[in-house]
This record gives C-alpha cells, sequence and structure tokens, in this order.
C-alpha cells in the first residue's frame, strides 16, 4: 500500500467475530483431525462478515450529529454536525476513510434557516432545527430528528428522535427495510437498562 496509508476495515457482525475466535481457539486446542474443524468455523466467519447490515439513518446523543447514507452507500452528515468525533466514528466504523468535513460537503439535503430534508429509500427524513419546523415536516416527513424538543402532536411520522430520545437512549440507527418499514436500534436497547441511564422516552413514537 501507500506508504503512511491507513487500512479502514468496516466493523464485522458478532456472530462473525463468534466464529473466527472458535475457530482459531479449535484450532490451537485439538491436535488430531478434529482440529479441521476449527478451520471451517473461521472460514464460515470469513464467508459472513461482509454482510453486515449498515444503518440508512444515524442519529448521535441528544441529536446533535445526523447522517443519512446517501445512494452511493456512503454517510453524509445533514445539516451542521456539532458532534464530530460522533461522525468520525461513524465513518471509521463504515470503513469509510474520510474526515467530517468531507462528510459534510455535497448537496445530500435542502436545508434552510428552520430545517434541512433529505430523502433516503424513497422516504423524507426531516432535521428539524427550529420550533417552526415541526409543523411542515410533521405532517410530510416519514422520520423526524431534531436537537430539541419535538411536539407531542407529532404522531404522523413513522419515527421521531428528538433530544429527549437521543439523549435517554444514545445514538440511533435506522434501517429502512422493504415495503418503507422503518426499524429503530439504539445504544440503550445494547447495552440494558441501566439505573443511572434514566427513563426511557416514548418507544410508541418510533414505528
Amino acid at each position: 500500500g501507500l506508504p503512511g496509508a491507513v487500512l479502514h476495515i468496516p466493523a464485522m457482525p458478532p456472530l462473525a467475530f463468534l466464529m473466527m475466535i472458535a475457530g482459531a481457539l479449535w484450532l490451537a486446542l485439538w491436535q488430531t483431525r478434529w482440529r479441521l474443524m476449527g478451520a471451517a468455523l473461521v472460514a464460515g466467519g470469513m464467508a459472513v462478515a461482509p454482510t453486515a447490515r449498515l444503518p440508512d439513518l444515524l442519529i448521535g446523543r441528544e441529536g446533535a450529529s445526523v447522517a443519512v447514507r446517501g445512494a452511493d452507500g456512503k454517510l453524509a452528515a445533514v445539516g451542521s454536525a456539532r458532534d464530530t468525533f460522533a461522525l468520525s466514528r461513524w465513518l471509521e466504523n463504515d470503513g469509510d476513510p474520510r474526515g467530517p468535513r468531507e462528510a459534510a460537503k455535497g448537496r445530500h439535503a435542502d436545508c434552510d434557516k428552520i430545517g434541512c430534508r433529505a430523502t433516503v429509500k424513497g422516504l423524507i427524513v426531516a432535521v428539524a432545527q427550529h420550533p417552526a419546523a415541526f409543523a411542515d415536516d410533521c405532517r410530510r416527513a416519514a422520520i423526524v430528528v431534531s436537537h430539541i424538543v419535538s411536539p407531542k402532536s407529532c404522531t404522523r411520522p413513522k419515527a421521531v428522535v428528538d433530544f429527549f430520545a437521543a439523549r435517554h437512549e444514545g445514538t440511533h440507527a435506522i434501517y429502512i427495510e422493504e415495503g418503507g418499514k422503518v426499524r429503530v436500534e439504539t445504544v440503550a436497547q445494547m447495552r440494558g437498562a441501566r439505573p443511572w441511564s434514566g427513563a426511557k422516552p416514548d418507544r410508541d413514537r418510533l414505528r
């Protein structure tokens, strides 16, 4: 490779990682023909590794950063990315060598003084940056994201991730499935309920 170049490898699924570790241990522990099963596990893990599903939309803690996956498969920041550290980690996890500034370039969303809109897999994603944006965004968008508190009347979108949701549950990863179905995963779901995590937001607003 080029001198000084950094190799960026996308994160692999947990199953692939476990298969490869188990296979390596099996190879190390057994000296008979049974050890060939370890090689099979390692090969299986390597085959599964590239199948990781990448999120179509990422929202950082407190809604400070939002990134959508473009048609080219790359993440692009929407609006002003106040949490560049989170954006850097998302790019790194994608195996994307770009920095936050480069990921914020381009016309991936239409923005004005009160918010931005992007289209991901046919669904409108609205990033409300001012209370005045909610009236239109909650009526037209399939997914509404904001670093401020959304009104309780914002019930039409398939998913609403506002300041409280992002703060209580951490980073949100949103996947758009076939038929426009929206699936939401959060850091809180992955780590489980903790006494110090705070109250959970209303999950009925994520559909």
